[in-house]
């Protein structure tokens, strides 16, 4: 939330005439309901003291039928939502495998 980090933003958003660059906070979101058709959030969850409250004002200001994407990590990368069964099947083999060397995905 640096003013150089808004304005690196703002360099990069400068030809795109529908995009602004804002500072905000997840939990309180400075826009409108439904303002938009699309929400992404990337790297930011494990940061969120209120993670449930943050998603719900993401879904708040996301249009009915748009996009909310979550991009975040979970430790290991064991977790895919939506799954997908041979993924999970995979990564279920490769963990059981890996049990032996004292891994623990948590």
């Amino acid at each position: 939330m640096s003013p150089a980090r808004v304005r690196g933003a703002e360099d990069r958003l400068r030809d795109l005439p529908n995009a602004r660059a804002c500072v905000g906070n997840a939990l309180s979101l400075p826009f409108e309901a439904d303002s938009f058709d699309l929400v992404f959030s990337r790297f930011l969850m494990e940061y969120l003291p209120e993670k449930p409250h943050a998603v719900q004002e993401m879904a708040r200001v996301c249009k009915r039928g748009g996009k909310l994407l979550l991009q975040d990590l979970d430790g290991q990368l064991v977790w895919h939502y939506p799954e997908d069964a041979d993924l999970q099947n995979t990564t279920e083999r490769i963990l059981s495998r890996l049990a032996g060397t004292g891994l623990t995905p948590l």
